[in-house]
């Protein structure tokens, strides 16, 4: 099982939201129950967070990521000072590579979904 180690968490579950304050994607660990234990590997008891994107002008859109973690289990000193220093940039890099790669593929998806672009929202995910 390369990669997966303390900390390890498979089961996320997400939802975004737009509105005046910008774009919310909220995240949360959850248990799945048909997911047993794996050997070696300890689940994260709680995983929450978000990012909040706010546009501020044309070309610069202002990025707030949040985590709040349990990695269920003791972490050395030096994992967590080296995570908690690299993984929001890296996180943010990811975030602006994602965005210039995908840049202009989403204009038939917004017209499906998008009620400002005269798509609907499906059913199960209004309020």
């Amino acid at each position: 099982m390369a990669g997966l180690g303390p900390g390890h968490h498979d089961s996320l579950l997400g939802r975004g939201e737009r509105g005046q304050g910008g774009v919310w994607a909220r995240f949360q660990s959850v248990t799945v129950a048909s997911v047993g234990p794996v050997p070696g590997v300890v689940r994260m008891p709680r995983l929450v967070g978000f990012y909040h994107l706010e546009a501020i002008d044309a070309g610069h859109t202002r990025v707030t990521y949040q985590v709040d973690a349990d990695p269920g289990g003791w972490l050395p000193g030096w994992l967590v000072k080296a995570t908690t220093r690299k993984l929001p940039i890296q996180t943010i890099v990811g975030l602006r590579q994602q965005v210039a790669k995908t840049r202009g593929h989403y204009e038939a998806f917004l017209r499906k979904y998008d009620p400002s672009k005269g798509g609907k929202i499906p059913d199960p995910f209004v309020k």
